[in-house]
């Protein structure tokens, strides 16, 4: 058996007296209010510039990811490919995320898809990436 052995004395100490004096609890405050402004940015980009042929399957209320789901002449591993390669954005595939029957017919459709995160990137990158992804989506769709 392989053991990392658990939390050292010294960083459990410290975790202890941040989680007793409530700096935990801020700093958890200040990421949901930061995180809510980046899906609001997001939302907001998204309701204006995304094509209609793709859907936000989900507009959140909380949380850190958006689920567009595309249309069917757009690929989803074939969009994250051109995003990646071209933009240096990264986002992940619905294929990533299916966890139904792997010969579902609904498969093919729901898990065309891409999902956008919020949680590490800052707003402003957040709120450019946003205006990329969107106009890349409107290239690709135009290009067919």
């Amino acid at each position: 058996m392989r053991s990392g052995g658990s939390v050292n004395t010294y960083t459990a100490g410290i975790i202890t007296e941040l989680l007793k004096d409530g700096q935990v609890s801020n700093l958890v405050k200040e990421i949901r209010v930061e995180n809510k402004a980046k899906m609001e940015a997001l939302l907001m980009i998204l309701e204006d510039e995304l094509p209609k042929e793709c859907q936000i399957l989900h507009k959140p209320t909380r949380g850190y990811f958006v689920y567009i789901k595309l249309p069917n002449n757009l690929i989803s591993t074939n969009v994250i490919a051109v995003l990646r390669n071209q933009h240096d954005l990264l986002v992940l595939d619905g294929q990533s995320f299916w966890s139904g029957d792997s010969n579902d017919d609904s498969r093919k459709t729901l898990a065309n898809g891409i999902r956008l995160a919020v949680a590490y990137p800052l707003l402003d990158e957040i709120i450019e990436a946003s205006h990329i992804f969107c106009s890349t989506i409107k290239e690709l769709l135009h290009s067919k």
